[in-house]
């Protein structure tokens, strides 16, 4: 995105081709004996890297500012590079122009968005009437946060998978006579097949299965959480506002979550679809199997889950 002071507006120009095909633009320019006449420009996050317009540098960047010299030169600048060449003059005129450049970016944002609004209800809409429907999905997640609705066994075990993004899950096995000896022989013991065979069996921690996409309980990737907060919310407010009468701080505050409405729609859409893959029998299958098996688990906590089991598609 790239932003060009315009009298007291800017003006967006959406492809660099445009910046380089300037009279006065200079690609590379020798700035050890050139003053600052103007910072005049912003751009950034550009799909490309730009190389460092200050001849000795060349360095590449995605962001940074459009300069003007007093002998009428233009080239493009990172924000250390240009504090080196030109000093505090330049530190303060690009902060004020970046600041005002954020300002018409989030202005414009709102009233763009403004326009659209219809659009963007229409996809909240498609979210709402989605199989299974998107409340109940979030309600089963928050069910799986709470201990007293799955038990505390199952809650500590999704717990430990949404931290640690690890969704194996161990089951305890007896080791067969043939992998004992095959330990006792690799620990340097002699195997006596009688002592063998009275002793007390040993066990082996077996995956028996993965549960996918438990980060699904995280905050981060919780579908109500970002549904009402990043959607819900933002286009209430956007529906109520007039861009043009709302303090600065507000078309800054408002305007830069508006900005990233299309990229919060497409987030919960993906986090939608690995959530409903969460939240089914199949692939709580293994959990399942691990909370009636281990004989740690309370009758109470296995009648939770199994309770809460059943309710899944």
């Amino acid at each position: 995105m790239i932003f060009i002071k315009k009298d007291k507006s800017f003006e967006r120009v959406d492809n660099w081709e445009d910046i380089k095909a300037r009279q006065n633009f200079r690609p590379k320019l020798d700035l050890k004996n050139q003053q600052l006449s103007d910072v005049f420009g912003y751009y950034d996050d550009l799909p490309d890297e730009i190389p460092c317009g200050k001849a000795s540098c060349r360095a590449g960047h995605k962001k940074g500012f459009l300069v003007i010299t007093e002998d009428g030169f233009e080239t493009n600048i990172g924000h250390i590079c240009g504090t080196n060449a030109f000093g505090v003059e330049f530190e303060e005129l690009a902060r004020d122009l970046e600041h005002k450049a954020d300002f018409h970016r989030y202005l414009t944002a709102l009233k763009e968005a403004k326009t659209n609004i219809f659009r963007f209800y229409q996809m909240k809409a498609k979210l709402e009437a989605s199989s299974p429907p998107l409340v109940w999905l979030a309600h089963k997640i928050l069910d799986m946060k709470d201990p007293k609705v799955i038990g505390r066994a199952a809650h500590q075990s999704l717990k430990r998978m949404a931290g640690s993004g690890d969704g194996r899950v161990h089951l305890a096995k007896i080791k067969t006579k043939e992998e004992t000896e095959l330990l006792d022989v690799m620990s340097q013991k002699s195997v006596d097949n009688e002592s063998s065979t009275s002793s007390k069996p040993s066990f082996k921690d077996e995956v028996i299965g993965v549960v996918r996409f438990p980060e699904s309980l995280l905050n981060d990737y919780d579908i109500a959480l970002i549904f009402e907060r990043d959607i819900i919310l933002v286009l209430d407010e956007l529906n109520k506002c007039n861009p043009d009468k709302i303090s600065e701080k507000k078309v800054m505050q408002l305007g830069l979550r508006v900005f990233r409405l299309g990229e919060r729609f497409k987030f919960i859409e993906d986090r939608f679809e690995k959530a409903k893959i969460f939240v089914t029998k199949e692939n709580l299958k293994p959990l399942n199997i691990q909370i009636n098996m281990k004989k740690a688990v309370s009758n109470k906590d296995k009648s939770l889950f199994s309770s809460f089991y059943k309710t899944l598609p």
